[in-house]
């Protein structure tokens, strides 16, 4: 299994599944990470992430350009990778206001991506995103881009990944691919 994608919703886990999978796999691990801390709450978010993966993983903090990111993850050839979230990323990208980037991002950041599951056995790949497309439309309009934007999003990474995870309370429901 060369690319598996876990989502779910909100704190259904994800991120633990996607550590519990990646080490597995012997070093070096690389971890994506997405997040940015613009409060007090991600800031212990992203310091509880910390301390999970302690020093099992080489870390890449890139909230923007994915992409890159994960050229420069590939360029480490590890024996995992996991990026941790295209949530945050997609949200970085709307904050920033850098909508106008996002079709490029992604485009490319797809295009990596299907290019490493077609040429190597070596190297999983973890993705892990939210599911949100299961809740009400928002009232919002940043909101409503936003939840489209990531739902094509999911949907491509889902299509080119070769398995599936939804979470459900911790649980992982395979929907693509064996588990």
């Amino acid at each position: 299994m060369k690319t598996t994608f876990i989502t779910g919703g909100q704190s259904s886990g994800k991120s633990t599944k996607a550590l519990e999978m990646a080490l597995i796999d012997p070093f070096p691990r690389v971890m994506i990470a997405t997040a940015q801390a613009f409060d007090m709450e991600m800031e212990e978010k992203i310091r509880h992430h910390q301390e999970e993966r302690q020093d099992r993983f080489i870390t890449l903090e890139e909230p923007i350009d994915l992409p890159s990111a994960f050229e420069k993850a590939l360029a480490l050839r590890p024996r995992v990778i996991v990026v941790d979230c295209l949530t945050m990323w997609v949200s970085n990208l709307l904050l920033a206001e850098r909508a106008k980037d996002i079709p490029r991002f992604t485009e490319r950041f797809l295009e990596l991506l299907r290019l490493h599951s077609e040429q190597t056995e070596l190297c999983h790949t973890l993705i892990v995103s939210n599911e949100v497309g299961c809740g009400i439309i928002p009232a919002n309009a940043l909101s409503r881009q936003y939840v489209v934007l990531l739902g094509s999003v999911n949907k491509a990474v889902a299509n080119i990944c070769d398995r599936v995870l939804l979470m459900v309370s911790g649980l992982p429901l395979t929907v693509k691919g064996a588990l």
